[in-house]
């Protein structure tokens, strides 16, 4: 590996945390991976708000959840016009109720996601309509006034009078600071053809010794996944060298199943659908087989 200073350095085994997409455009030989990655789609970004407040908001707890009355036109806004949705849904977390040493004693730190879209690169750009160019000025005003709006409705306080210093993260910084393609900040998407299997590998097909790990490299993102997916990559790893695992394989024999997944039923407009789908694959084949 070569450094941007020109030093070089020498492994056996590289483990890359990197962005992947990011890592095959700009840190690997150019491949035809590194092209197939780039028309890959993309995950969503966000409008994160980092707040100190100057008093203790008990309207809020550790989590909150606010979802926009009209969530389906929302997660289109995000997903499929990279705009931010005219009416935002929003994750609100308070470190403070878990930790005291967020914040000053008898004060609050608060952290706001707005999802959004991904940066539009090249001719495609987006901003507060898909007509307009990126003015993320303006999505961060309208972010800021969504988010202080629903919490003064929904919990009755005015959290603007209480922010004495505010830090921003958008799509553009996600993407400077911390090298996220497009500034997705879960990597590439969850469609269809971008989940478990057809997830990019977490080792490289000709480099020998180098293996990936992250929300873009199988099985997928979100932390729980990801810290799966370190667990594949570090068997792959062992495995490769015939090293000793140092954990056992795991003892758990008797499946449990909470009384949660107990309840409720399968919906019938599900099961009619699914119905409907096994039928109409039984037909085709049915009627391949048939024809030759």
């Amino acid at each position: 590996m070569r450094l941007q200073n020109g030093e070089t350095l020498r492994a056996d085994i590289i483990l890359m945390n990197a962005d992947l997409v990011y890592a095959y455009k700009n840190l690997l030989p150019p491949s035809s991976k590194a092209t197939a990655l780039d028309k890959k789609p993309s995950s969503c970004a966000s409008i994160s708000f980092y707040w100190a407040m100057d008093t203790i908001i008990p309207q809020l707890h550790t989590h909150n959840v606010f979802l926009a009355d009209d969530y389906q036109d929302s997660f289109d806004d995000i997903f499929k016009r990279q705009l931010i949705p005219k009416e935002p849904s929003f994750y609100v977390h308070v470190p403070t109720r878990a930790d005291d040493s967020a914040a000053p004693e008898g004060k609050d730190s608060v952290v706001v996601l707005v999802p959004c879209g991904h940066l539009l690169e090249g001719e495609a750009k987006a901003g507060l309509t898909a007509q307009s160019q990126q003015d993320w000025d303006a999505m961060v005003s309208k972010a800021r006034n969504a988010v202080v709006e629903t919490i003064k409705a929904r919990c009755g306080v005015d959290v603007s009078s209480h922010i004495v210093n505010e830090f921003i993260n958008t799509p553009a910084s996600w993407k400077e600071k911390f090298n996220l393609d497009k500034g997705a900040i879960l990597g590439l998407s969850h469609s269809f053809f971008n989940v478990l299997s057809f997830r990019p590998n977490t080792k490289h097909d000709s480099i020998s010794g180098l293996y990936f790990v992250g929300a873009s490299t199988h099985p997928g993102t979100g932390v729980p996944i990801v810290l799966v997916g370190s667990k594949i990559t570090s068997d792959q790893i062992l495995d490769d060298h015939k090293m000793i695992k140092p954990w056992s394989p795991g003892t758990h024999k008797r499946k449990y199943v909470s009384s949660l997944d107990q309840e409720g039923s399968i919906p019938w407009d599900l099961a009619q659908a699914v119905g409907c789908i096994l039928l109409l694959l039984a037909l085709v084949v049915y009627l391949l087989i048939s024809l030759r």
